[in-house]
């Protein structure tokens, strides 16, 4: 179904907001506005949209967070509640969908996000608190890529790239991290590149040789990335279902990963729509193994996990979801 219009806080966090803003147009000519979201205040990680359908308007909000805690003035406020990292204890609440990971992109020019930043602050200037985190936000979105450059690329057989960072307060997540790239270096006819990004203040040293010289550019690591016969995936703050998954499920990428701690939407199904491995990681040198010496099976991964993405994950698909949510629970909803 598509709504009637489509209205958008001012006041969101637009890095993370622009993986659903960029999905709005079949919703009409949308809109940012504040006063519609006045009673919510200005939580940080949530991105309050309303949407009509036939004559009827919905409230959705949409939980980027990193962080498993619900933000119940939203909740409360919503009709429909998406979470990307949604505990499997919260998946029976009212109102929620686990709606799984997201990345933020590029889907306006330069001139038009300043623009926009300034006309959406004088908007919700009674609302945002941290100014600099605010215009921050739509600064950093200049450096994401867009859609068309998160596509399926072709994979070259037994090379393998990894690249990430280093988290002062995920000690397990950084571990099991150097432990692929240890393996990948020690598995027979694998061609690795990569390693840890080097940290701009230099005040982490546990891995240090295993840090690159230094760190790549989104281009120059996108196509490595999707040259990578194989991708490797954690959780990431918090155990939460990173940026990088949803990228890699989009690049259709044959993704090895430890059990996950958030919930995953719909059929998530090992071999069949990624690789697990070990919450240790101490099974990664026969999983890369297996994974570099069966590439029907490889690359039947990647077209699964491509396929999910374009059923569960497209911002398009969420947004229609969570608004066929809100009007199954809430026909005569109105704003």
């Amino acid at each position: 179904m598509k709504a009637g219009y489509a209205v958008a806080d001012a006041a969101c966090n637009y890095l993370y907001a622009s993986w659903y803003l960029a999905a709005l147009a079949p919703y009409g000519r949308w809109r940012f506005a504040s006063a519609p979201f006045a009673a919510v205040g200005n939580p940080h990680a949530v991105l309050h949209l309303q949407l009509c359908m036939q004559g009827v308007a919905y409230r959705i909000a949409i939980d980027h967070s990193n962080l498993p805690d619900i933000d119940e003035t939203s909740l409360a406020w919503c009709h429909a509640y998406g979470k990307v990292n949604l505990r499997p204890e919260d998946a029976e609440r009212p109102k929620l969908v686990a709606i799984g990971p997201l990345t933020a992109i590029r889907f306006q020019p330069g001139w038009r996000m300043l623009l926009l930043a300034l006309a959406n602050a004088w908007r919700a200037r009674k609302r945002v608190q941290n100014w600099r985190r605010f215009f921050g936000n739509y600064r950093a979105c200049l450096r994401r890529p867009r859609l068309a450059d998160l596509q399926p690329g072709h994979a070259q057989a037994n090379y393998v790239f990894f690249a990430s960072s280093q988290w002062k307060k995920e000690a397990a997540v950084n571990e099991l991290r150097a432990c692929f790239i240890r393996a990948c270096k020690a598995v027979p006819h694998c061609r690795f590149e990569g390693g840890f990004a080097p940290r701009s203040k230099r005040d982490m040293d546990a891995y240090s040789e295993l840090e690159m010289k230094e760190r790549l550019a989104e281009r120059e690591y996108l196509d490595k990335t999707q040259r990578s016969a194989l991708a490797f995936n954690t959780p990431s703050v918090a155990g939460c279902n990173g940026w990088k998954y949803c990228e890699l499920l989009m690049m259709g990428k044959a993704i090895l990963t430890p059990p996950l701690v958030r919930l995953m939407p719909g059929h998530w199904e090992h071999g069949h729509h990624y690789q697990q491995c070990l919450p240790d990681g101490t099974d990664l040198p026969a999983q890369i193994n297996l994974l570099l010496q069966k590439p029907d099976y490889r690359e039947q991964l990647g077209q699964n996990a491509r396929a999910y993405y374009e059923k569960e994950l497209a911002a398009g698909v969420v947004i229609e979801k969570l608004l066929q949510h809100a009007h199954t629970n809430y026909p005569f909803a109105s704003a």
